[in-house]
């Protein structure tokens, strides 16, 4: 089974693509969609953020466990509404048990707004009752009973199938934007693994250079005002060192939860042509320099993705996300210095801090095992400087030269994004044995001394990184 989970301070990455007032397709087309799937899910809107979720099985059920947000927000949101049918968390898992085995399931669903870690958030609220639903939240994997699922320990990697084809059937009495075309009322969707956003309110369209979207009416206006002109600007720089441009503009879904938390928050993801951005906080009232650079390096890191993206390569799973994650962060950590008086100075500032966090990090377990231990920060930490090494160690010094370069290795051999492949891809570009062993050990191996392991690491691959007395970096070699 394949299940990408993503994360950075509750972000996810991002691929854009446009979005039309094209008229809802012939429904037979849409319902061939269908025909393929192994269990279908049909949602209902019946509003007040309340919907009727009814599972169709192709083979009789006893026992299913859910794909992703696996033991978030479900137990008291979720009712059945078939007598036999149970949804309780085992060992973990949000579980659906049945007394019999069954071919359809029933459930009442009322929304709740979370933002689980690691995860796109299942719904997603606007301020004039909006509302974007993630069809991956209703992934089911089978299995044969409570006792099998306690034996996984709420370690989704140890489920051993192949992941049923889920089909989502949406409907509602208020329009639906879905997969780029707005004004329907029903639409579907077929996925393994990753699930899709489906916008239904009364939301209009906005149309800027850079996107077309739903853009909460609530958001404040400095950000609605600039968020154009800032994607255009990070666009110019990564069409320039990617070597491309972008086919198409951005079909954006972008909330706002309020000012009564403090502080701000955001969190984005995308799948396909949709893109999802959801951000509050009391800190939003007023535009101040410290949340106007970090609103700035968020969409730096979500429109790097998409270029990850546009190769059509899919990217890492969890224990791997360090690759795109952390190479997200580098190319949005430079796009971002740019924008300062000293840049170079911006960068030794924030990869003091990656340093340190990294570090901390590692203590008590390898990269690849930091979503384990609830250290998804790790990724995108501990990835970015893995970012700069890779840059570092092969000819050009181009991070955005190498992805181009793996991406298209991958295609040919049609291979994942995962670390034994990007290793691999270090050792056919030429990078010297004792850097690739450096970020191996850095991913792989309980270190006993990580903030040695890290600095060694930095200095082979050609850094050459520079600290005061307190251990503080203060120079180092950046590559582009």
């Amino acid at each position: 089974m394949r299940a990408r989970y993503w994360s950075v301070l509750g972000f996810v990455g991002l691929a854009l693509a446009a979005c039309s007032n094209a008229t809802a397709p012939d429904s037979l087309t849409d319902e061939a969609l269908l025909k393929g799937s192994d269990v279908t899910a049909t949602v209902v809107d019946l509003g007040e953020g309340v919907f009727q979720v009814d599972y169709a099985f192709a083979e009789p059920q006893t026992a299913m466990i859910f794909a992703r947000s696996t033991a978030d927000y479900r137990i008291g949101a979720w009712t059945p509404l078939d007598a036999g049918a149970h949804i309780e968390e085992v060992a973990g898992f949000d579980s659906l048990l049945f007394d019999a085995p069954v071919d359809h399931a029933a459930f009442r669903v009322e929304a709740r707004f979370v933002r689980p870690d690691g995860d796109y958030s299942p719904f997603v609220a606007f301020s004039d009752g909006g509302i974007v639903v993630y069809t991956g939240q209703f992934e089911l994997l089978p299995e044969q009973g409570r006792d099998r699922i306690a034996a996984l320990g709420g370690q989704i990697d140890r489920w051993d199938g192949e992941q049923p084809v889920l089909g989502v059937r949406v409907r509602s009495t208020r329009p639906i934007i879905a997969d780029g075309r707005s004004g329907l009322h029903e639409t579907v969707a077929v996925s393994r693994g990753e699930g899709s956003f489906i916008y239904i309110g009364e939301g209009e369209l906005t149309e800027g250079d850079s996107f077309v979207g739903i853009i909460d009416p609530a958001l404040p206006a400095w950000i609605r005002d600039s968020f154009d002109s800032d994607l255009a600007a990070v666009f110019a720089r990564y069409e320039a060192l990617w070597g491309f441009e972008l086919e198409q503009r951005a079909s954006l879904m972008f909330a706002f939860g309020g000012y009564d938390v403090a502080g701000f928050s955001n969190k984005g993801g995308v799948i396909g042509s949709s893109v999802v951005l959801d951000s509050s906080g009391e800190a939003l009232r007023e535009e101040t320099p410290q949340v106007r650079r970090f609103l700035r390096w968020f969409f730096a890191h979500e429109a790097a993705h998409l270029f990850q993206n546009a190769a059509g390569v899919e990217l890492a799973n969890t224990v791997d996300s360090w690759i795109h994650e952390g190479a997200a962060n580098a190319m949005a950590n430079a796009a971002l210095a740019e924008l300062t008086d000293d840049p170079h100075a911006d960068l030794v500032r924030v990869y003091q801090a990656a340093i340190t966090d990294c570090t901390a990090a590692l203590a008590d377990g390898n990269l690849a095992s930091a979503a384990e231990r609830g250290r998804f920060q790790a990724y995108y930490d501990c990835g970015s400087l893995i970012a700069l090494m890779t840059a570092a160690a092969v000819p050009d010094r181009s991070l955005y030269a190498f992805w181009t370069g793996m991406q298209a290795r991958a295609l040919e051999q049609s291979r994942d994004l995962d670390a034994a492949f990007y290793l691999e891809t270090m050792e056919d570009y030429g990078a010297a044995p004792e850097v690739i062993a450096a970020i191996d050990a850095l991913v792989s191996s309980r270190l006993s001394d990580p903030a040695n392991a890290l600095g060694n690491a930095l200095e082979r691959a050609g850094l050459s990184p520079v600290y005061d007395e307190a251990g503080a970096l203060t120079d180092m070699d950046f590559p582009t």
